[in-house]
């Protein structure tokens, strides 16, 4: 019993973490639904701890224990593959960023060049039509 209501305990706590986190924004909502669906997991679990066993035996495990080891080895690498998708995205759209940005640092050196050979040019003029 002590382990259903820690498994309970923690479904909750959870749940209510990844309210708190998606309403504070520290959280997108599309990284949420693996830790939902752990935290509905774990709480269907804590309701009824022998549907471990019937999963087990209905995928061929021999123990319910084993299969709880596969389902989290599972969420594990779902999630580093999303984060691993995640992290490319941003290297690629950081490096164009990168890119763009020396291009326009490009333009506007060029720019300040052209204005200030032309400020030369004024500066020149007019020291030449006061000097007559």
């Amino acid at each position: 019993m002590t382990a259903q209501i820690f498994g309970a305990a923690l479904g909750l706590v959870t749940l209510g973490s990844m309210y708190l986190l998606i309403r504070r924004g520290w959280l997108k909502e599309k990284y949420t639904l693996v830790w939902l669906l752990a935290a509905l997991g774990t709480l269907v679990v804590a309701a009824y701890p022998p549907i471990i066993d019937v999963g087990a035996n209905a995928l061929g495990v021999h123990q319910g224990p084993n299969l709880l080891f596969l389902l989290a080895v599972l969420a594990i690498m779902l999630i580093c593959l999303q984060l691993s998708v995640e992290a490319s995205t941003l290297t690629y759209k950081c490096r164009a960023l990168a890119e763009d940005v020396a291009i326009l640092r490009h333009e506007v050196e060029s720019q300040n060049q052209v204005i200030e050979s032309l400020q030369k040019g004024a500066t020149t003029e007019d020291t030449h039509v006061d000097g007559d």
